[in-house]
């Protein structure tokens, strides 16, 4: 959902790694933290291949549902 001020208060992150890793649940819980602190939603991608990387950045400008990404 796309706000009317053309915001979606969400970023997507994401992860190649498995999420249960102790490094990437401390990424995940200290973004979490800070998002949540200023009104953002987190949403987790798994993305394990190019062809998955590719098809996600094909369909972002689609789904309008995110306002930043990050890629780590």
């Amino acid at each position: 959902m796309v706000l009317k001020s053309g915001r979606a208060l969400r970023v997507a992150l994401l992860m190649s790694d498995h999420i249960r890793l102790w490094f990437s649940a401390s990424i995940i819980e200290g973004l979490n933290q800070v998002f949540h602190a200023n009104g953002y939603d987190l949403s987790i991608f798994q993305i394990f291949s190019i062809e998955e990387r590719r098809e996600f950045f094909d369909m972002l400008p689609i789904r309008r549902n995110a306002d930043a990404v990050i890629v780590p």
